[in-house]
């Protein structure tokens, strides 16, 4: 396969740019996780939600338990694999 195979054409980067937005480079995807885990702040963190090593507030839809359980069962059948938890 040539360099000129394997590179985008200017259709495929023009779909992938909205990724650009939405998406961390490998080398920033874990730092909220590597941060909490060295963290020695005393106070209790857990059951919060941390993004690029802020809390971060969740969104009513994301507390929504009912819609949890919608989600889980919708999961299981389009997946064919049933979770007995």
């Amino acid at each position: 396969v040539s360099s000129q195979d394997a590179a985008l054409s200017q259709l495929d980067q023009l779909k992938l740019l909205p990724f650009k937005y939405i998406t961390k480079a490998v080398d920033r995807g874990a730092n909220s996780q590597i941060w909490l885990s060295a963290f020695q702040g005393g106070e209790d963190i857990g059951g919060k939600f941390f993004i690029n090593m802020k809390e971060t507030k969740l969104t009513p839809a994301a507390l929504d338990a009912e819609k949890a359980k919608e989600l889980w069962v919708l999961s299981e059948r389009l997946s064919g694999i049933e979770f007995n938890l």
